[in-house]
This record gives structure tokens, C-alpha cells and sequence, in this order.
């Protein structure tokens, strides 16, 4: 019996389970902290020692024993001053007496609690605030409980504890988490380096006025972006016309990285070259087509290391085979896990219909009101359309065997990289 053309694509998840089997973490290395936000670390990091290393005060105030001020309000004798960055040593309180605290200061021998200024009253000329020396008596007017307002030692961090998991991204807070336990030089994956190229003689720079039978390319600035926004070291390498010996030399440019997109050129065409100069290259081709759309002639491969992404020339199938394939590619070559767009459920706002037999990954607006994620389908006028992808922050997954969606119903809902909350 014939197979029908459905049944020679690939669904979606064997697409995906097959991609993330070749990807693969690349190698390692040492940075400076300065240059390290956005990398991915190499390595699991434990404290190398107690965090906060000394108990510490909580609160501006006077330490005092709780004993001493269980019954307040009590009179006791300051005996000393202790702001913040300074050595305890040397100063201690014993019974009826106080030192005069600052949030942050190391905690006095002898003390153990903290009675915040608010809960006192200066006896004696000067109230230890700015330059002015503390009183030499203070009225405590309530008790506090042994502890209270202290931060303990180890509060944070003890000893050995897990700092930072391997594969964690570093933004911004594990770059603070990094500098608080003095970890200068952090082990990072290295960033996969990724070369793009167009194809097409209908193909032409963004900056000329393309004629009518020609289009500017809008497929490279935007997978670029994309790359770097995910992690690699993106590298455009123009447009190639469909000659196969400029075809082959880009390409083999394109294989001496650890990823290459090609962009176009992988229909069934007479001039779709790509996949027979892939294959001349030596790259083996370890899908051609999937069932969804757009992006169904999407193609995946490798030549030793590098792994190889042929991705319609159309830009919203270009785009939706690199959000859905490619990121999950990059991101575990990057050294993340390697997982694809965030996943909610979101209510349609609008009934879609669709034919069944393909996935299909529908351009949404997708916002956040009253607890709900809402998905709002972006009208296009097809796979060519790029500006209605400007409009979108999303894709509703309309299943291959269904014929749509009606409005209200929950459905899955993508996220794309930069999502933010509306």
C-alpha cells in the first residue's frame, strides 16, 4: 500500500527527542567574574565557609542578655559602641549592662538578643546616633526573647552548603551570590559558536531596494538575535545565490562551528539545493520534513561536532522551526537542560479552525489578566508575513488531529525568550 504524504513527516516529538539526543554540552572554561552574567555555570559551587560568618545584629539598638530585661522596663550601663564593620574584640556585656549596636556589627560576647532603639530611652546626654557617643545609661522598655533580632551564624550559607547548581544561568543574583562567597573566577560552559546563512538568488541585503521579484532578508537579523539572546556565538555569513559551488563553500564555512542554520533552499524544488550540497559535505541528514506548521520542510543533521539546521526560507516557518528545534539545540549546548519555550495553559480568546493533520504553532498574543493566561490568535497573512510575528509573544499548539479551537476553551500556550507579563 502507498504511504500517504502525512505519513512520511516526522511528528513533532520524535523531532525534538532527536535533536536533543545529538546536542550535547560543549567544553569548559575559567572566566572572570566580570564577564560572567548570562553564561552558564560549569560546576557546582559550595560555601567555602559560614555565611554570615559571625552572629550579627538585625536591628539598630543596644545587645543586651534577654535575662536582664525579662522584667522591662530596666535601667542598664552602656559600655561600649559597636557599628557596623567593626571588631567585637575586646568588648563584652555582662549582667546589668548594654552595648549600643548597629545593623550589621558582630554581636558581642555576653549578648544574646538585640533590643531595637525604638524599644528604648536614653538616660544620660548623647544617643550614640551619627558621631555622637552612646549614653551612659539606657531604659529598656521591653523585653525581647534570647536571639531576637540576631542573625545567627550560618544563617545564610554553613560550610559545604550548595551555593550555585551546575547549569544554573548567571544573571544578575547568582553574580551577587558568586561575589558573596568570593568565587572571582567561576567555571562556565562555553558558549557554542553558531553560523547562519541565507540562500536564494531571490534573496537580497536589508539596506537595497529589493526588485519585484526579489525579497530583503529578514530571516538573519532576526535568527542572530535569537542565538545570541539564547547563548552562542553567532556569526552571519551573508547570503549565498543558488550556485552550488558558492553554496559549498559557505557551507563549509558555516561546519567548522558547533552549530549552522541555513536558511531556504530545503523544499522539493528544482533550485532547493541545500539538502544535496548538505549531503555532498558529508552531513548526515537525520530528518527532512515535520508534521506541523509552519515549518514543516524543516531539515536536521551533523558532520562531526557540528550540528546542522536547514530551516524554510519562509520567515514565520523559519522562525517557529528555530524557536521550537533550534533553542532547545543551543541551550544544551550552551550547558542548559536543554528544555524548549515555557508551557502554559491559556484561555483562547478567539475559535480557530484549522484542517487536521499537521501541529500547528498559531502566532499569539498571550497576556496575563485575572489570574489567567489569555492567548489572542495574531492575524497573518501567512508564512511570509514577519511583521505579524512583530504582534506575537507566543504560539497556541492546535493539535495535528484536531480541527481547531473554540473560543474560551484552555489550551497549550508557548512562551517565547524575552516573554514578559502583560
Amino acid at each position: 500500500m502507498a504511504r500517504s504524504k502525512a505519513e512520511d513527516l516526522l511528528p513533532v516529538e520524535d523531532a525534538l527527542r532527536l535533536v536533543l539526543a545529538e546536542a550535547a554540552p560543549l567544553g569548559d572554561e575559567e572566566i572572570d567574574l566580570a564577564s560572567a552574567f548570562g553564561r552558564v555555570l560549569a560546576e557546582t559551587l559550595a560555601a567555602p565557609e559560614d555565611m554570615p560568618a559571625f552572629a550579627r545584629s538585625a536591628m539598630d539598638g543596644f545587645a543586651v542578655r534577654a535575662a536582664d530585661v525579662a522584667k522591662a522596663p530596666v535601667l542598664l550601663e552602656v559600655v561600649g559602641f559597636l557599628p557596623a564593620g567593626r571588631d567585637a574584640a575586646g568588648i563584652e556585656v555582662g549582667p546589668g549592662r548594654a552595648v549600643r549596636i548597629m545593623t550589621g556589627a558582630p554581636l558581642p560576647a555576653g549578648a544574646d538578643a538585640v533590643v531595637m532603639v525604638e524599644r528604648t530611652q536614653p538616660v544620660d546626654p548623647g544617643d550614640g546616633g551619627g558621631t555622637a557617643p552612646p549614653p551612659a545609661r539606657v531604659r529598656i522598655l521591653a523585653p525581647v526573647a534570647p536571639g531576637e533580632n540576631v542573625t545567627p551564624r550560618g544563617a545564610d550559607l554553613v560550610r559545604g552548603d550548595v551555593v550555585l547548581e551546575k547549569g544554573a544561568r548567571i544573571r544578575a543574583a547568582e553574580l551577587g551570590a558568586l561575589a558573596g562567597v568570593g568565587r572571582t573566577r567561576p567555571r562556565v560552559h562555553r558558549r557554542p559558536s553558531a553560523f547562519v546563512l541565507s540562500t536564494g538568488d531571490e534573496i537580497v541585503d536589508p539596506a537595497s531596494s529589493p526588485l519585484p521579484h526579489q525579497v530583503r532578508n529578514s530571516n538573519s537579523p532576526a535568527l542572530v538575535a535569537l542565538l545570541e539572546e539564547a547563548g552562542a556565538r553567532p556569526t552571519g555569513l551573508g547570503i549565498a545565490g543558488d550556485d552550488p559551488a558558492v553554496l559549498d563553500a559557505r557551507i563549509a564555512q558555516g561546519l567548522s562551528g558547533d552549530l549552522l542554520f541555513l536558511i531556504g533552499g530545503v523544499s522539493v524544488g528544482d533550485k532547493d539545493l541545500v539538502s544535496d550540497r548538505l549531503t555532498a559535505a558529508g552531513v548526515r541528514v537525520l530528518f527532512h520534513r515535520i508534521a506541523m506548521k509552519p515549518g514543516k520542510p524543516l531539515l536536521f543533521g551533523r558532520r562531526g561536532s557540528c550540528l546542522v539546521f536547514g530551516l524554510p526560507g519562509n520567515p514565520l516557518s523559519a522562525l517557529t522551526a528555530f524557536l521550537l528545534f533550534g533553542l532547545p539545540a543551543v541551550r544544551r549546548a550552551a550547558g542548559l537542560a536543554g528544555a524548549g519555550l515555557p508551557e502554559v495553559r491559556a484561555r483562547v480568546t478567539e475559535t480557530v479552525r484549522q484542517k487536521p493533520g499537521r501541529t500547528w504553532y498559531r502566532l499569539a498574543r498571550i497576556a496575563l489578566r485575572d489570574g489567567f493566561f489569555h492567548a489572542t490568535p495574531v492575524r497573518s497573512s501567512g508564512s511570509g508575513d514577519m511583521v505579524s510575528a512583530s504582534r506575537a509573544n507566543g504560539f497556541i499548539v492546535i493539535p495535528a488531529d484536531s480541527q481547531g479551537l473554540e473560543a474560551g476553551t484552555e489550551a497549550r500556550a508557548l512562551l517565547w525568550p524575552g516573554f514578559g507579563i502583560e
